[in-house]
């Protein structure tokens, strides 16, 4: 898949990735309580690793504990927020960009405000 340039091509894609990820959540289980939906992000790095065509194990951990790192810190200063469970995705679906230097982290920050501001998403 092309990497995406624009903050619209970059929403699109996150959305279609977290479109994904609600799929295979449900297929592993379909009692998505908060129990399972905490970790939902989870999804993001491989989805990630799917969409740029990287196949290298040791480039998708990387990417991977990059991410989740990110999620987890994140979590330690607000706790709530572990219930964004999409927000959390679309967070750690670019960061795996970022471990990958395809995006800088301001530019997460950016893609968020475009995608908050121009889509409405579910939990």
């Amino acid at each position: 898949m092309k990497t995406p340039r624009k903050n619209k091509q970059w929403a699109k894609e996150s959305l279609k990735s977290l479109e994904k990820a609600w799929e295979i959540a449900r297929a592993e289980n379909e009692k998505l309580d908060h129990e399972s939906l905490q970790y939902f992000y989870k999804y993001a790095p491989m989805l990630c690793a799917i969409n740029r065509k990287i196949k290298n194990k040791t480039e998708i951990s990387k990417l991977a504990k990059f991410a989740i790192k990110n999620r987890l810190e994140d979590f330690e200063v607000e706790p709530e927020t572990v219930e964004n469970y999409s927000i959390n995705f679309l967070l750690a679906y670019l960061d795996s960009h970022v471990s990958l230097g395809v995006i800088s982290e301001n530019k997460v920050f950016e893609i968020m405000d475009y995608i908050v501001d121009n889509y409405e998403l579910e939990i």
